[in-house]
């Protein structure tokens, strides 16, 4: 879940109008709570990350467009292809590791 501030921010950030973008996406999948941080207690909203790539390819906006495009272009054919998605520097990490942690542990 991804922390959202101040949800007509984000649609404002993506140029969406709240009311319809309120439409599309999953409330279900929107939570609210007041977890105890070090300012206090603090109103939260959390979006899930799937309602969070589902806003940004909606976005006409040039940077959402961007990400798009990236997401759209190298992480998803490079997960259907190859079963993962990391830059060149995580892949030499892996495989010049020699401290004998578990492939789930360097994915990380």
């Amino acid at each position: 879940m991804f922390i959202i501030q101040n949800t007509n921010e984000l649609y404002i950030i993506l140029g969406k109008s709240t009311k319809k973008t309120h439409k599309n996406y999953n409330q279900r999948e929107r939570r609210n709570a007041a977890p105890l941080t070090q300012g206090g207690i603090q109103k939260m909203n959390f979006i899930s990350e799937p309602n969070l790539y589902k806003l940004i390819f909606q976005s006409r906006k040039p940077e959402a467009e961007k990400v798009a495009d990236w997401v759209k272009s190298e992480v998803l054919p490079a997960i259907v292809h190859k079963g993962v998605y990391m830059t060149d520097k995580k892949a030499y990490d892996i495989t010049h590791d020699r401290s004998g942690a578990t492939l789930a542990d360097l994915l990380q």
